[in-house]
């Protein structure tokens, strides 16, 4: 989806300021220095990976 907001962020809180979050790689908006896990999408909300709990 192309979104018309697009425009350069000094970073992911600037962008996020601006609910621009989720960037894709095909978006002007995107730079892979904010793409931390280089999957295509910059400034992603964090879900974190949780507790690890292990059987025994």
């Amino acid at each position: 989806m192309k979104r018309t907001n697009d425009q350069h962020y000094a970073g992911c809180n600037q962008a996020r300021a601006n609910r621009h979050e989720a960037i894709g790689f095909w978006e002007p908006s995107y730079r892979a220095s904010m793409d931390g896990d280089a999957d295509g999408f910059a400034c992603e909300p964090y879900r974190g990976s949780g507790p690890i709990s292990r059987r025994r």
